[in-house]
């Protein structure tokens, strides 16, 4: 028999976010879009950043990440690169978007586009797109709480009942608080998620290695599944063709256009370098995988051994070789 108790905790953790939710307006009346929209632009920045915390780290950060990485390896760590430009494009926009909504009225996106430019038309053009572009996302989240509520269950509750449940519960409190709810109960998942996150690992990390170590860990993935620590290929045209790129653009946006949207033009030319060297890296020929050895039996001291084919090289110990 299926234990109750998975189910119950999940149910629990509803039942709070749905208090918090619906008390999160505190009295506030939602009788205007800034209220009700961006929760009168009083959010402080610890709930802001749970909130963006949050609303990041979803359904495809606990189920998702996981099994891409349990699938291919120190590849999931693409996750860790992207986050950072999102932080970093926050932290410099972040700020003067916020400023540009408390001066001129602005409650969406759209309206700031609008404004900006003096056109409806674009402003209804870039809401529709950002509301394309959010249905995936909003669909991944939905579905992977259904999945939770079918697994946690013990398939009592189907993921097609899941959907709607989750769905309603979410429009109920959004209804009466508006943004408030987001931010509160995002503040309060934020926190839960960072807790469960570190309590989870750590507990799996003592399962695999009898202790609290990372060094252990990657020594019996390096024994077990080698090819799990080794990352797609690099080409010598890969990185000449970022390095190059990253270059032009710099200097473009230096000279021609300098510094587009007031963000220095290294940070355009960076952000072009990785993608550029990784898609070329993908369609040319990998450098040889005798000469990957070579470098890397310097900086990896526990030496390297050969994968053969793919251009691609796995971390072993070599101390049969002598080091």
């Amino acid at each position: 028999m299926t234990s109750p108790w998975p189910l119950l905790i999940t149910l629990t953790y509803v039942a709070i976010a749905m208090v918090i939710g619906l008390r999160a307006r505190g009295g506030r009346r939602m009788n205007s879009l800034e209220e009700w929209g961006v929760a009168g632009r009083s959010m402080g920045p610890v709930t802001l950043y749970l909130l963006i915390a949050a609303g990041s780290v979803s359904a495809y950060t606990f189920m998702g990440a996981p099994g891409w990485a349990y699938a291919k390896g120190v590849a999931v760590f693409y996750v860790a690169v992207y986050l950072a430009y999102l932080a970093l494009v926050a932290w410099y926009f972040g700020p003067k978007v916020w400023q540009f909504g408390e001066q001129f009225g602005h409650v969406t996106q759209a309206s700031a586009i609008a404004d900006r430019y003096q056109s409806p038309a674009l402003g209804a053009l870039a809401a529709l797109v950002m509301s394309i572009g959010s249905i995936a996302y909003a669909v991944l989240q939905t579905v992977g709480s259904a999945y939770i509520l079918f697994v946690m269950s013990g398939g009592t509750i189907p993921v097609w009942l899941g959907v709607p449940l989750v769905l309603a519960c979410i429009a109920v409190y959004l209804f009466v608080s508006g943004q408030r709810a987001i931010g509160r109960t995002n503040a309060f998942q934020g926190v839960l998620m960072l807790i469960v996150a570190w309590a989870v690992g750590l507990w799996a990390l003592h399962s695999a290695t009898g202790g609290l170590s990372f060094a252990p860990l990657f020594e019996r993935l390096l024994a077990e599944h080698g090819e799990f620590l080794t990352l797609p290929r690099a080409s010598r045209l890969g990185v000449m063709a970022g390095i190059v790129a990253g270059f032009l653009v710099t200097v473009a946006f230096t000279t021609l256009w300098p510094h587009p949207l007031g963000v220095h033009a290294g940070f355009w030319g960076l952000m072009l370098n990785l993608p550029v060297f990784v898609a070329v890296s993908l369609v040319t020929a990998p450098t040889s995988p005798e000469v990957v050895e070579r470098f890397f039996r310097i900086a990896a001291p526990r030496g390297l051994t050969r994968l053969g084919s793919g251009g691609k090289t796995v971390a072993a110990d070599t101390a049969a070789h002598g080091g």
